[in-house]
């Protein structure tokens, strides 16, 4: 089996991480499905030979698992310099770039305290991460990205946008207080 296709099978892995991860309503499961999903995506860089990338994947995996315990600004501090660092040492021109501002985008992300925070500026993060994958011709990691940005775009919409439905009468107790419910759960 080539690197490429070995490549393009890891994303079908991490593709499933990362469309479940934006549909848990805790930022700490959402976390917990990143760090794989990171792992896998910078196995596939690696193996894509856009090696900018795995070194950011290998951090934003450890920077995930850091995430779901602290939002501490010095260890935000520490990710964003080892993802400077990262570009210093392994500057490839536009692809460097991108792939450092969106990890610099996503890492900010992850230390958020607000889960809608993090899903906002993590959705701006995926844009980027969607333009550098084009760049390095890898179609699986672009589709990959294009569903988790979707992935993440329903959960917000399922969490933040719409609006409570009321619980039909039927279901209510009573003489209890109307309910609604805003996560149609």
């Amino acid at each position: 089996m080539s690197a490429f296709l070995l490549s393009q099978l890891l994303v079908g892995v991490v593709f499933f991480f990362d469309l479940a991860s934006f549909q848990f309503r805790e930022k700490r499961k959402v976390l917990g499905c990143l760090v794989f999903s990171a792992l896998l995506m910078g196995i596939h860089f690696y193996l894509v030979e856009a090696y900018t990338a795995a070194v950011l994947g290998f951090i934003a995996a450890a920077r995930f698992l850091t995430a779901m315990f602290t939002t501490s600004r010095w260890l935000l501090a520490l990710f964003l310099g080892l993802v400077f660092c990262n570009a210093v040492i392994s500057f490839a021109g536009l692809t460097t770039l991108l792939a450092t501002l969106g990890a610099t985008v996503t890492t900010t992300a992850s230390f958020l305290a607000s889960d809608r925070r993090f899903r906002e500026l993590m959705a701006f993060g995926i844009v980027i991460w969607i333009v550098h994958n084009t760049l390095v011709g890898s179609p699986g990691a672009v589709a990959l990205e294009t569903f988790f940005l979707g992935s993440n775009l329903v959960g917000y919409y399922r969490f933040y946008l719409r609006r409570p439905q009321a619980v039909p009468a039927e279901q209510a107790t009573p003489g209890a207080e109307p309910v609604t419910r805003a996560d149609g759960d």
